[in-house]
């Protein structure tokens, strides 16, 4: 077997000029953002910073076998736009691309340890299978891992660029212990892209080695993962919070609006079912999210659900009626908007009316405190008055601890469920 192919980390790239300094030699280091050019030969040359550029485009097309040309359109400082064309090494290419699309979409300017070797791994196979899962080709070679990507380098210089940035959601890993060896190596890391067409996935690569080498690319991509995930659940906790805030500045005009308020004191009381029962008002409210999170947010909540056709038919027509008829007197910035204001207007007036009901009726029995178990002892008391276990009397006496203890107007579902069951052992505790 031959050697390992020796190669330094690249921190810069190099190629020659066909163009307006042809033969001379074009050096590009996308760390410092400088393209240096100088001839033949000579220690110094002409250096240009990208930052006194006002624009660079960079396109590839093929040269030789094992060569592409690279174009580089440069608008000089007082000067008119130029060309440099620079056939360069194929293996280069795509780093280079890769490098500068980082720069220019100013995901984070690249710094020189983002593709510095943190580990090598020796004697590693990069194996291609059939459909069969039988293998089908591979080629042994040496891991360069790095925090961005995974330089797979083949001892028949047929080399792999695997760039994590790149590796979103849409993809995931495996790390396989095998009963038997494969090519004689013990471990399996391969990593897929989910097919949503084919509902299944594609294999992308399939690294085998040893124990101790997979534990290296799987701490790789775990620590990617890790990072990507944080990254977007931040960004979608961003989008969620701007969103609320719009809703917010609506809610506060619409609650002062006596007229807003009585229409929705009546579209409540007509469709009084997605209000007081706990099971329609989660589906119902789980339905907006979701419409919500698909137009706002641009993906699905994780929890999957079948809502009624019987609150699908009061969405399509009662509800959406209702939000137009609203829309007309407020110029909401889109139908997200309006949709969640209203819904948190017609759960502000059941929070207020469905509390002040139990009070009404009941207040005389309870007491203020601080502690739940109080107000649970004292309604159990009741039980010689009233059904406790009914789902209207539970209901009325949640909205009743909402507004004097939890002191919150959402979550009417969870508050439901959690006092039925405290409820519910009580009773059978007594029994």
């Amino acid at each position: 077997m031959n050697s390992p192919i020796k190669r330094e980390i690249v921190a810069h790239f190099s190629g020659i000029s066909t163009s307006s300094y042809k033969g001379y030699r074009i050096q590009i280091d996308l760390f410092t953002d400088e393209l240096l050019i100088k001839a033949p030969d000579h220690s110094s040359g002409i250096s240009y910073k990208f930052d006194s550029f006002s624009q660079i485009s960079i396109e590839h097309r093929q040269a030789a076998k094992q060569e592409d040309i690279l174009d580089i359109k440069i608008n000089y400082p007082g000067k008119h736009s130029e060309f440099e064309s620079i056939i360069i090494q194929r293996e280069d290419i795509e780093q280079i691309l890769n490098r500068y699309r980082l720069y220019k979409e100013k995901v984070g300017k690249p710094q020189r340890t983002d593709f510095e070797q943190v580990k090598e791994t020796k004697t590693v196979a990069l194996v291609e299978f059939n459909k069969e899962h039988d293998v089908k080709n591979y080629n042994y070679g040496t891991l360069l891992l790095s925090t961005r990507e995974i330089n797979f380098l083949s001892y028949n210089g047929k080399n792999f660029i695997l760039h994590l940035d790149q590796l979103d959601d849409s993809f995931y890993y495996q790390a396989v212990v095998l009963t038997n060896d494969i090519l004689g190596y013990s471990r399996w890391v391969s990593i897929h892209k989910v097919s949503e067409r084919e509902n299944g996935s594609s294999e992308i690569v399939t690294f085998l080695t040893d124990d101790i080498e997979a534990q290296y690319i799987e701490q790789l991509l775990s620590k990617h993962y890790e990072k990507f995930f944080t990254q977007k659940l931040s960004k979608i906790q961003d989008q969620w919070l701007v969103f609320n805030k719009k809703v917010e500045g609506y809610y506060s005009l619409l609650s002062g609006d006596p007229e807003m308020l009585s229409m929705s004191s009546d579209f409540a009381e007509k469709n009084k079912q997605i209000l007081i029962n706990a099971d329609s008002y989660f589906q119902f409210e789980h339905f907006l999210k979701t419409i919500c999170y698909q137009s706002q947010i641009g993906l699905l909540p994780s929890t999957e659900f079948e809502i009624s056709s019987d609150l699908s038919a009061l969405f399509k027509n009662e509800f959406i009626n209702f939000v137009k008829d609203i829309s007309e007197k407020y110029n909401f910035e889109n139908p997200d908007v309006a949709i969640f204001t209203v819904w948190k207007v017609l759960k502000h007036i059941a929070f207020e009316g469905y509390s002040a009901n139990f009070t009404q009726l009941y207040s005389q029995h309870f007491d203020q405190s601080e502690i739940l178990d109080d107000y649970l002892a004292s309604y159990i008391n009741l039980q010689n008055e009233i059904e406790i276990t009914s789902s209207h009397n539970i209901a009325l006496f949640t909205y009743y601890l909402m507004k004097n203890y939890w002191k919150n107007e959402d979550n009417f579902a969870y508050y439901y469920h959690t006092i039925e069951q405290e409820i519910i052992k009580d009773k059978e505790a007594q029994e």
